[in-house]
């Protein structure tokens, strides 16, 4: 099973509208904007209750800077399919909700790297799918994150906590994904009722409870005593979830990012397209197990299979892959060494811009590549990951563009 990911959820635009160049407030903005709009919002304070009735992105500038406010109703009320939101503060005096998905019902929503507190629900959600909260921080509400009626929803890389009543409440709700979230300091930290199933971890790591009191017997820091953590977690991780770094590769002007999570430190990232891999250091704690989570863009690099070395020794992994990205977990052991060599090595490799058909030749091949997949995106069936050259979820004219600019040029 390829469990949902949180890695290049990409958002496509007919037109650009900001805030408060354009226009002086955000609803003003989502009343004006089309189906498919970018509203972009500028630093500042914004008072008022905000309704997204149509599939729209919008983004705030920054979630320390940017915020909304509004106390006589929920801040933001979603009604609308596909609505992405990030970069935003939202909150309101603890009696309504921060961010309201109304039960339409709605599917597709994003909700990310946010703050929302001091609301009476922070996110609440009911009769959605496919929807994904990641990478926000949820804090000081009655209660962080309540869903009901919802299914097939992912909720990854948040951080919750010191909600005054619960951090994450569900009803009625099943088949939803809660993995890599920290818990920290809720009175209540997470419940669901005995009709609600859920996948509290991804198949490797579960979430941070600061009030789990387990040991990590095999020191490969997952909880392996006390389990379920809440009778919800089964793979409870020992540290808070965190220390994401990107590291950027370039080949000529194409920049490709390279995103790793670890509890050791990752440094010192080199590609090398002609020999199909990558090499990376993990300085961690003698004798303990370290992990790293790779995330790499399928254009870059991609396996099928991948071949994973530490110090020159084979090692296992598991991979979870979407349509543009490949995610290899790995875990090692530091015993006698406090930095280790990573190498990852693939099938098929970037070495020049174009040549997406990997023969190390961009010609023909790689522009029919293009034409079968052309004006699609990574929600159309016709999308193809070898064709989109800059990995930006979409088959357009940048990729045929590329092809130009490196017609008949060779890798080899």
């Amino acid at each position: 099973m390829i469990l949902p990911t949180v890695e290049n959820r990409n958002v496509f635009a007919a037109n650009l509208i900001k805030v408060p160049d354009d226009y002086p407030t955000i609803q003003e903005a989502i009343n004006a904007a089309a189906p498919g709009d970018t509203i972009t919002v500028a630093e500042g304070y914004y008072y008022g209750h905000v309704v997204v009735n149509k599939t729209l992105t919008l983004l705030g500038e920054d979630p320390e800077t940017t915020i909304i406010e509004f106390f006589e109703n929920d801040t933001v009320y979603v009604r609308a399919n596909d609505v992405y939101i990030s970069g935003f503060t939202i909150k309101n005096r603890r009696v309504y909700y921060g961010i309201w998905v109304e039960p339409i019902p709605s599917s597709g929503i994003t909700i990310k790297n946010n703050i929302i507190k001091n609301n009476s629900v922070g996110i609440g959600i009911q009769y959605s799918t496919n929807a994904l909260v990641t990478e926000n921080i949820i804090t000081r509400n009655e209660y962080g994150i309540r869903i009901y009626q919802s299914s097939s929803n992912t909720f990854a890389m948040n951080t919750i906590s010191n909600n005054i009543f619960e951090g994450f409440h569900i009803l009625s709700s099943s088949n939803n994904h809660i993995y890599r979230n920290n818990f920290l300091s809720n009175p209540q930290q997470a419940s669901q009722d005995e009709t609600s199933t859920n996948y509290w971890d991804n198949g490797v790591e579960g979430n941070y409870w600061n009030d789990y009191a387990g040991d990590d017997l095999n020191g490969d820091g997952i909880g392996d005593t006390l389990t379920p953590h809440l009778g919800l977690d089964y793979k409870p991780l020992m540290t808070p979830w965190g220390n994401s770094k990107v590291f950027k590769v370039q080949i000529m002007e194409m920049s490709y990012q390279i995103r790793v999570t670890s509890n050791s430190s990752a440094a010192n990232l080199v590609y090398d397209g002609k020999a199909k891999h990558l090499n990376l250091t993990a300085t961690g704690v003698l004798h303990r197990t370290g992990f790293c989570n790779i995330t790499i863009p399928k254009q870059l690099l991609y396996g099928e299979p991948w071949q994973v070395t530490v110090d020159s020794s084979l090692l296992s992994y598991t991979v979870s892959e979407n349509i543009t990205h490949s995610a290899l977990y790995i875990r090692y052991y530091h015993f006698s060494q406090t930095t280790l060599t990573i190498t990852i090595t693939g099938t098929r490799a970037c070495v020049i811009p174009g040549d997406f058909n990997a023969d190390g030749i961009v010609s023909i091949k790689d522009a029919t590549l293009v034409g079968l997949a052309w004006q699609s995106t990574f929600e159309d069936p016709e999308y193809r990951w070898q064709a989109d050259g800059n990995v930006d979820g979409a088959v357009n004219i940048a990729d045929a563009t590329t092809i130009g600019l490196h017609w008949q040029q060779t890798g080899l």
